[in-house]
């Protein structure tokens, strides 16, 4: 593999898409830099986002483990679209076999207590079966491990004894901060920029409607504030967008012509002490796959996407490391066919007032309409 492709990738994670800077550090001209560019992000299926360090918006982590009962499960993409309506529901995804959610939720600071009541009360009403509430108060950045891919090939090539033995890599938190003075138009390019990193700010400016002065005023603001705490390679991305000649349908087309080919697992683990909790960390930094990593007061979650090929020294690694944690444990796989994942959640900023809005009462009116409905469908009446 071409050592220069995953530095230049190494190297797109810590600096962003600057790619004179990139040249420069590298040694090779900027022209290089941007083939390598075009090919691994555009051919390959890789996308680069902005990594947003939501503490200096005010806002809060949470992630929820949702169990819909039964006759709602149907119903699940109107419910969770309220909640991202009203909540600040960023994130979704059902797991498999169990058919639980995964949620996750940035709420102001301040309005914790009430998304934590609106859910009790959804379940008070029957839509949950159960509700497991972790909010997260450190995240910590997990670059692609690039010296283990092969970016002409498109699959991951490496050891995995001398892998898994290899020094732990050192996964840095997203440093403890405070909030900053921001306002919506800043908001609106973090959105663009967590979107896909690879937009020029002409390009950024052009989309929104705003003069590239403007765009470049608040772009600079971000980046000096440090609202984008980096830069990250999504990986899991799969490069066929289309249907491959000769082929009957689309399972065909993913699973034998992708590039990546991964079944992303979701890791609960509660009730760790410290030295447990650092022991895990530590030890789960050599996996080259994994991808997010949350922890809040005793408890961790992350997620692996685990390449087909192996997927079995996985989770033999997996079970050597949690099976001491076991009884506190919960390992789901994801369907990715059931899943939404939105940026910041800045439809509940009000520019007029430059401050964060939080429509609880308003999800609770919302349900009152909703559920009837539900009902109404479930018995096959008319909505």
């Amino acid at each position: 593999m071409p050592a220069d492709r995953a530095t230049f990738v190494a190297l797109l994670e810590k600096r962003g898409p600057s790619i004179t800077a990139i040249a420069r550090e590298m040694g090779v001209s900027p022209e290089t830099v941007r083939y390598w560019y075009k090919q691994i992000l555009n051919r390959r299926g890789f996308a680069l986002h902005a990594f947003l360090d939501e503490q200096e918006l005010g806002l809060k982590r949470i992630v929820v483990l949702a169990d819909l009962e039964d006759e709602y499960h149907p119903h699940a993409r109107d419910i969770f679209d309220a909640l991202n309506h009203y909540l600040g529901l960023t994130y979704y995804i059902r797991t498999l076999p169990s058919g639980t959610f995964i949620n996750t939720y940035q709420v102001p600071k301040e309005r914790q207590g009430e998304l934590l009541k609106t859910l009790d009360d959804l379940k008070a009403q029957g839509v949950f079966r159960e509700l497991e509430v972790m909010p997260m108060k450190w995240r910590r950045f997990v670059p692609m491990k690039t010296k283990y891919y092969d970016f002409t090939k498109g699959v991951w090539d490496f050891d995995w004894a001398s892998a898994m033995e290899s020094t732990p890599d050192e996964l840095p938190p997203v440093a403890q901060s405070t909030p900053v003075k921001f306002d919506y138009d800043d908001l609106r390019i973090i959105d663009r920029l967590q979107a896909d990193a690879t937009r020029s700010i002409k390009s950024i400016a052009t989309h929104l409607k705003m003069t590239y002065d403007v765009a470049f005023r608040h772009y600079t603001h971000i980046t000096n504030r440090g609202m984008i705490a980096g830069y990250k390679i999504r990986w899991l991305e799969t490069s066929a967008k289309e249907m491959v000649k000769g082929t009957s349908d689309w399972r065909e087309t993913l699973i034998y012509h992708a590039q990546h080919k991964y079944q992303t697992g979701l890791v609960l683990i509660r009730n760790l002490k410290e030295p447990e909790q650092s022991s895990v960390i530590q030890k789960l930094s050599a996996l080259p796959f994994l991808y997010n990593l949350n922890g809040g007061d005793g408890s961790l979650y992350f997620e692996i996407g685990m390449p087909y090929a192996y997927q079995s020294e996985v989770l033999h690694f997996l079970h050597k490391l949690l099976s001491p944690h076991r009884d506190s444990l919960t390992f789901l796989l994801s369907d990715a066919t059931f899943a939404l994942g939105t940026a910041t959640p800045i439809h509940l900023f009000d520019r007029e007032t430059n401050a964060w809005t939080y429509r609880a009462e308003e999800c609770s009116a919302a349900f009152e309409n909703l559920l009837p409905k539900i009902e109404r469908a479930k018995s096959g009446g008319s909505s």
